[in-house]
């Protein structure tokens, strides 16, 4: 069985049992609710719950609570993909710590993340003190200070 088909299906099983309510309260309460597309911060045009389109893809004005549910689950089970590729201790870590790693993956990217090696590190080590420095540190957290608080306390909190 390869490692993407195995990715998937603990994917599927963790994301789409009980956690994948929480994700989506979690996420959404970062990322806002529209059914009406719109241009986000970097310019990109977005729908739904933080919904990148990429560029080149048919985008239309507005989009049913449907497709916003359905790109919501494409993206999620995205970004539980990339929080397991990124941080190999993810199935050991507490309950609040995945739901931020899950939920910084949707926001940055499997790229994105990748570029936080030294928060990775202190994430895979659960050194959550350090951890929250570390973002503290980036560019992201200017670009989004008042969510990026949020999850360096969550983050921090965890002993």
């Amino acid at each position: 069985m390869s490692r993407f088909l195995i990715l998937h299906l603990i994917c599927l099983t963790g994301c789409f049992g009980q956690n994948y309510q929480s994700y989506k309260e979690f996420i959404l309460k970062s990322e806002g609710w529209r059914n009406k597309t719109y241009v986000c911060s970097k310019g990109f045009k977005t729908v739904g719950i933080g919904h990148k389109f990429e560029a080149g893809e048919r985008v239309k004005s507005f989009y049913s609570n449907q497709e916003v549910n359905n790109f919501f689950k494409q993206d999620l089970d995205e970004a539980l993909r990339a929080a397991q590729v990124n941080f190999p201790s993810f199935s050991r870590q507490p309950y609040q710590i995945k739901l931020v790693l899950v939920s910084l993956c949707f926001n940055l990217g499997k790229n994105g993340i990748s570029k936080f090696v030294k928060f990775r590190r202190a994430i895979n080590n659960q050194n959550y003190t350090l951890a929250g420095s570390e973002l503290k540190n980036s560019l992201w957290y200017k670009q989004v200070t008042g969510r990026a608080n949020k999850y360096i306390s969550i983050i921090q909190g965890v002993k």
